[in-house]
């Protein structure tokens, strides 16, 4: 439930623009996105290379995905979701995902007012 959470969130936030975007612009957003989670995560460099690899396979995959429909659209956004946190879950302590978390919801409350 976490993690399902955790992927509804990263999608309010990051999902909208980034996801429709060409490969070029989907690469500018995994930099500035790798920029905001080092400092909200505080990521080592060799966890901020695996986060950059996870993010574009993620964007890729949800790009791929969004050309779908219905069923199968639905399918596909899930599985990238699911391969995005279990990926995330091997190279992040719990307390950098937390950190994450926290981050997003503060986020969210801020947009809410």
């Amino acid at each position: 439930m976490k993690k399902f959470f955790f992927s509804i969130l990263f999608t309010l936030a990051f999902g909208g623009s980034l996801l429709a975007q060409s490969p070029e612009k989907i690469s500018k957003g995994v930099s500035r996105e790798i920029v905001k989670r080092t400092e909200i995560m505080k990521l080592d460099d060799t966890q901020k290379e695996k986060v950059k690899e996870i993010l574009t396979i993620y964007y890729t995959d949800r790009t791929a995905a969004r050309k779908l429909e219905g069923a199968e659209r639905k399918s596909q956004m899930k599985a990238a979701s699911k391969k995005f946190n279990d990926s995330m879950s091997s190279v992040c302590t719990k307390e950098q995902l937390s950190a994450w978390k926290q981050y997003q919801k503060e986020k969210a409350s801020k947009k809410n007012k």
